[in-house]
């Protein structure tokens, strides 16, 4: 595998560290044949020398409040200022990069955040890298246990920041402490920690600085995970750009909470983060850390925790301990005061632990990651199996001890047999039920637990194919690279049904991601029919599988089969999540749009009007699904041609995608689009082309190789040039556009329809009648081919085509056409918008065909104001 040249130096330097001084040198001529890589190790081994043992341990800012030094901080200058929105109050903590401090937010809403700025006046480049790295990781992350981001920007003096829910709250141990929990109280917050790290890693996220002092607990028990300031992205397309270890994120390592391989500075995994939460865990439950380091120095810590093993922590909570703190002051941590924060005698807290959690902290904490739990979900779920009272996966699990915790959980029934042979028999018959049971369990645990680093592990092997050192230079295309790992999934991963599914998943969302549909298409179906199989026709993964072919059919104008998809996801999520869950809004919404397409406008109202009650009670703050329903909602305003109320939704949507992904991303393309869109139909076309030629930048650098998006682009800014009588520039654009509608989708996709239609309508515009023609008769036989000579949107087109003849002095035949529209339109209500346009230009028609009659006739059929 290629090894990059900054993660190479990561490890060379924590190697180093593990030998003592005099014999650096003599490792560094054995392990490093690169001069320049050599003296940037030694570079490093100096500063750290100079800066003493324990800067290796420097702390990142701990948490954005909690457990905070007493002493007063020293004066800063932006204590008592603004930043963007912010007022600042007071610091909170210091990191490697930036320092933490308490703002608010006074208008239009009153808000407390925690403000993250970047450090000195003039950061390096790879400081500004890392910056952005954690904003990008804590913008792609949305869940409960997780602080939020909220905002972002750039101080007067020209430094990044960004704004963080204000988590008030203590350290994970210092609160359980302080409320005096028991263990079962501290395993329920400690399987909520759990539940957000295993989060992250199915995001492909690494957090590598696991500790109490990032794991906050808030006045009502919630648990909020900090920090990602040196989180790592197992995801090479989360970010701009491959983000590298800095200095500044070899020194934030708090090596007494760090893994082995970590502090090894070799490869890292989800075991690692695995590892921290052992250690998290340890010190939840008994009190201390699972090493007796007595204040050595940061080489010490680093070879115990590389080669010592820790004792139990049964063992460790039966004695008296003598704690050296970083300033050299020491503290002694007895038995009885461990055991009395915890509600416990020291023996009787000693019994707790002896066994089953001993058995699970130490598995978590093993040397080797292939041997600790495979995920934080293995880990909780064991933790739950043990408050349960069933078999722990961690136990080595004797017959014995298997049938122990049977007989203990069904005491009363075993305490009632009286015959010695019938209580052997049934304990026997029960004990191989439980086994198989339990071998169910632990087959369907691993399954799970695994899975999200196997589909990580075979995303990075198809992604290193682009890595031209692995390639002999010939570096893939993304579609390449996605064509490879589409076949190699069938032949590779066809023993494991689940995990094939959720990499066909990963690489349809891709392949939608570049506007390849035809390619997504067959995709998302295999992994709708394995997730079926598989995990059954209720299970969330199966249903976001069968709702994104939704959203596929629904772009290719299947509406019956779209219809189908969010039928079956909004029925299922219903029975399964009740009918305020957040997780039906986007079905409603889509469902909705298809009844509203299909002319069913009662359905499609029921379904608005609950889809926008459910949208009402999201929280008032940056997140994906909020800016999604924002977007939606223009969409719907749009549609309806309420363009004024529109207008807000779409503006603040593009302004929470910014903050959520940065500038250049495919939201902000997205939601520039839709902008350009509103203000070319309102006429504003000199605001309209700026916003689409920032869309088209971001879509040219994003997908060179061409996007539906990128298309749209092009017809926002041909629209624009058009209203501003740039007629050759315009034509230009729309023929663009059809070259790329008809590379993507062919001749016969309505998609390619509508710039028939862009490209019919400058030619109508410029005189150009023949042309006109021709492009508006190709636009509606598509329309009518697609979805038949009585759709809406097919009519529409037929009329401009018929406005064209009109113009043409082909009156008869833009007569017959536009009778027949009227006829087709029958069962619509006389206001609708379209019949009182087919009744006006009945009227346009016999005005210049001179026959006053027939226009007079039609006359008073159209509404004075010209509504629709």
């Amino acid at each position: 595998m290629p090894t990059d040249p900054l993660d190479r130096l990561e490890r060379l330097f924590r190697a180093a560290l593990l030998h003592p001084p005099e014999e650096r040198a003599a490792f560094l001529d054995a392990a490093c044949d690169d001069p320049a890589l050599r003296r940037e190790v030694e570079s490093l081994l100096a500063s750290d020398a100079e800066a003493g043992d324990h800067a290796f341990l420097g702390q990142a800012a701990t948490g954005l409040l909690g457990d905070l030094p007493a002493a007063a901080p020293p004066a800063d200058a932006l204590v008592g200022g603004t930043v963007g929105p912010y007022r600042v109050l007071r610091p909170l903590g210091e990191g490697g990069m930036g320092a933490v401090y308490l703002a608010v937010r006074e208008a239009p809403f009153l808000r407390h955040v925690a403000l993250k700025v970047i450090r000195g006046s003039a950061p390096d480049l790879a400081t500004l890298r890392r910056f952005e790295q954690e904003r990008q990781i804590l913008a792609s992350l949305d869940h409960p246990g997780i602080a939020r981001l909220l905002d972002g920007g750039v101080t007067d003096d020209g430094r990044p920041y960004f704004a963080m829910e204000y988590v008030e709250g203590r350290s994970i141990t210092a609160y359980a402490d302080a409320h005096r929990l028991g263990l079962g109280a501290r395993l329920r917050l400690f399987r909520a920690v759990c539940e957000a790290v295993h989060y992250a890693h199915q995001n492909l996220v690494l957090h590598r600085d696991l500790k109490p002092s990032n794991i906050l607990v808030t006045s009502d028990g919630t648990v909020k995970l900090l920090d990602f300031g040196i989180a790592k992205l197992l995801n090479p397309n989360l970010s701009a750009a491959a983000m590298p270890v800095t200095r500044t994120a070899l020194r934030v390592m708090t090596p007494e909470y760090a893994s082995p391989e970590q502090v090894r500075g070799e490869g890292l995994s989800t075991a690692s983060d695995v590892y921290g939460l052992g250690v998290v865990l340890y010190e939840l439950l008994a009190g201390r850390r699972p090493y007796r380091l007595g204040g050595g120095s940061a080489g010490e810590i680093v070879r115990a925790v590389v080669e010592a093993d820790p004792e139990r922590p049964s063992t460790a909570v039966a004695r008296d301990e003598t704690v050296v703190r970083a300033d050299g002051s020491t503290e002694v941590v007895s038995a009885a005061a461990v055991g009395a924060a915890r509600g416990a005698s020291p023996d009787r807290l000693r019994r707790r632990l002896r066994g089953d959690l001993d058995a699970i902290v130490l598995k978590a904490l093993r040397k080797e990651p292939e041997r600790r739990f495979p995920s934080a979900e293995a880990l909780s779920h064991d933790i739950e199996r043990y408050q349960a009272g069933q078999p722990v996966l961690a136990h080595r699990g004797s017959r014995a001890y298997r049938l122990g915790k049977l007989v203990r959980r069904h005491r009363p029934e075993t305490a009632l047999a009286g015959v010695v042979l019938a209580a052997i028999l049934g304990v026997a018959l029960v004990s191989s039920t439980q086994a198989r049971r339990l071998a169910a369990e632990r087959d369907r645990a691993q399954t799970e637990a695994t899975k999200a680093e196997e589909v990580a592990a075979f995303l990075v092997s198809v992604f290193e194919q682009a890595d031209p050192t692995a390639t002999r230079g010939d570096t893939l295309t993304a579609r390449e690279m996605l064509a490879g790992g589409a076949a190699r999934v069938e032949r590779e991963l066809a023993a494991q049904p689940e995990v094939q599914a959720a990499v066909l998943h990963t690489i349809a969302q891709a392949y939608r991601g570049l506007g390849r549909d035809d390619r997504a298409r067959p995709l998302f179906e295999r992994a709708v029919a394995l997730r079926r199989r598989a995990l059954g026709d209720d299970h969330p993964e199966t249903l976001r599988a069968l709702f994104d072919l939704g959203t596929l059919y629904e772009t290719a104008g299947e509406t019956d089969a779209a219809a189908a998809a969010f039928e079956q996801v909004l029925a299922r999520r219903r029975a399964r999540l009740g009918d305020t869950h957040p997780e039906l809004i986007q079905p409603l919404y889509h469902l909705g749009l298809i009844r509203h397409i299909t002319g069913q406008a009662g359905a499609a109202d029921s379904l608005f009007a609950e889809w926008e009650a459910l949208l009402a009670r999201l929280p008032d703050a940056d997140s994906p699904l909020l800016s999604q329903g924002l977007s939606d909602y223009y969409d719907l305003l749009f549609t309806q041609r309420r363009y004024d109320e529109a207008e807000p939704y779409v503006r603040r949507a593009l302004a929470m995608d910014r903050r959520l992904h940065g500038d250049l991303s495919a939201p902000v393309g997205f939601s520039l689009n839709r902008l350009a869109e509103l203000l070319n139909i309102t006429d504003r076309p000199a605001e309209a082309e700026a916003a689409a030629r920032e869309a088209l930048a971001i879509h040219e650098r994003l997908y060179p190789d061409g996007h539906r998006e990128l298309g749209a682009s092009l017809q926002s800014l041909g629209e624009a040039a058009q209203r501003r009588g740039r007629y050759a520039e315009a034509d230009a654009l729309f023929r663009r556009d059809l070259a790329l509608r008809r590379q993507l989708y062919g001749d016969g996709h309505f998609s390619t329809a509508r710039s028939h239609a862009l490209l019919a309508r400058l030619h109508h515009d410029r005189g150009h009648l023949d042309a006109a023609e021709r492009d508006y008769r190709a636009a509606v036989a598509i329309f009518a081919g697609q979805f038949g000579p009585a759709f809406l949107t097919t009519i529409q087109h037929r009329q401009e085509l018929a406005d064209v003849l009109t113009d043409a002095g082909r009156y008869r035949e833009a007569e017959a056409m536009l009778l027949d529209d009227l006829q087709a339109l029958d069962d619509r209500d006389q206001g609708h918008r379209t019949v009182q346009a087919t009744l006006r230009r009945l009227v346009r028609l016999y005005e210049a065909w001179g026959r006053p009659g027939p226009a007079d006739r039609y006359r008073p059929l159209v509404h004075e104001d010209g509504r629709a």
